[in-house]
């Protein structure tokens, strides 16, 4: 109904004296939407605050000193193994912090990456299932509860472990209901 009601009310400027407004031009305002929402949501004040979580700022350490070290197989805390969490976070951290510095920004940019890739699982796996609308709404659902907006813009695991999980449930589903069995290999 959301949908529908706004689409009534773009509608209604289109029929305004100077303001048509086509099919382009709606998906363009659509996508523009899409873009300022994803912003605020990942993006926005992401670098703003130091790290404040005890988490995040032990993971962006291992990930320093396994930089530090030249060693991106074993993750190292005080010189020594540490041996906690899978790896793929910090290698990921590592390339943020290869690329933009070590800062906050850089320390966060993997989870905010990871919530993008959350939605876009969900777009595609609401897509596939139910059609685009259900997947546009069940993005839109995903991207404005204050949780993922609270996990998407703190360094930690989480959010790069539910796009992981989340992502092989819905391969799995889509491989099954599309009767497609080699996308369960994905």
């Amino acid at each position: 109904t959301v949908r529908n009601n706004l689409g009534r009310v773009l509608q209604d400027l289109g029929d305004l004296p100077g303001l048509p407004l086509r099919r382009g031009q709606f998906r363009l305002l659509k996508a523009a939407g899409w873009l300022v929402l994803l912003w605020v949501v990942l993006f926005w004040r992401l670098g703003y605050l130091p790290l404040l979580d005890p988490d995040e700022a032990h993971y962006a350490e291992i990930t320093r000193e396994m930089m530090g070290a030249r060693d991106l197989v074993v993750p190292l805390l005080n010189g020594q193994p540490h041996i906690d969490k899978p790896v793929l976070f910090h290698w990921i951290q590592a390339g943020s912090f290869r690329v933009l510095g070590q800062t906050e920004f850089a320390a966060r940019l993997p989870s905010a990456l990871s919530a993008l890739a959350l939605f876009l699982v969900t777009f595609w796996c609401g897509v596939r299932l139910f059609g685009r609308e259900t997947g546009e709404r069940a993005a839109l659902f995903l991207a404005t509860i204050p949780a993922t907006f609270a996990l998407a813009s703190v360094g930690i695991f989480d959010m790069l472990f539910t796009v992981c999980l989340f992502g092989a449930l819905a391969t799995l589903c889509v491989s099954a209901a599309e009767a497609r069995p080699r996308l369960q290999y994905v």
